[in-house]
């Protein structure tokens, strides 16, 4: 409905309803450092993956309620939900073990579904940094441990072989995915999957130079 919501690391979650001039700070006291990191829209509701769980609004955000998930550390904050994707009658969500109990590791996550109420833990390839990304009739994990998979036949299937990480998925079911230290890849959707191509951008100096050469 064209409202904002802005959230930052020190914890806090802001509300905007006209386009970012001014803005209300969310003030409940289970709100306590609570940080969003992403948010969609479900089953006629808003939904928030944060440092302390997931949470639900049916007033446009104007409150939140804590969805228990059942999953202890979840619930904790010790995974916090950093990505949701709406799925059908699923709502997909990744929770990624905090930097705090790393030990230098690789973020190590799980991959859940909430469906009918009920939240469900889902096998997956890799569970290292994942995130998930959605779009009917198309489903995808990213790991930046070793690449990017869409769901098929009961199944995950690799479609690229590198470091990704986020994922966009346009109209026409071309795919646009981040990657680190790889820039970006471009998949253009053929009949029985993607076309990849890589984009780089072209650096100030390597562009002075062309036009130069063009005087």
């Amino acid at each position: 409905r064209g409202i904002l919501f802005l959230s930052h690391g020190f914890g806090g979650v802001w509300r905007s309803e006209d386009g970012g001039n001014s803005w209300k700070m969310i003030d409940q006291d289970d709100f306590v450092d609570v940080v969003f990191y992403d948010v969609k829209e479900f089953d006629g509701k808003l939904f928030a993956g944060s440092s302390n769980g997931i949470w639900y609004s049916t007033d446009d955000g104007k409150s939140w309620i804590k969805l228990l998930t059942g999953f202890d550390d979840v619930d904790n904050g010790k995974y916090q939900i950093v990505y949701l994707a709406p799925y059908g009658e699923r709502l997909f969500f990744t929770a990624i073990l905090d930097k705090r109990y790393r030990q230098g590791q690789p973020g190590d996550g799980f991959l859940f579904y909430l469906e009918n109420g009920k939240v469900h833990k889902m096998n997956c390839p890799d569970n290292r940094e994942i995130t998930v990304y959605a779009s009917y009739p198309y489903l995808f994990l990213s790991s930046p441990y070793s690449g990017l998979y869409l769901y098929k036949d009961g199944k995950w299937e690799k479609i690229l072989d590198n470091k990704t990480t986020r994922v966009y998925i346009d109209d026409n079911a071309n795919l646009y995915v981040g990657t680190i230290g790889e820039w970006w890849f471009v998949g253009l959707k053929t009949h029985d999957g993607w076309e990849w191509k890589q984009i780089k951008p072209v650096s100030y100096t390597h562009l002075r130079a062309h036009e130069t050469s063009l005087h």
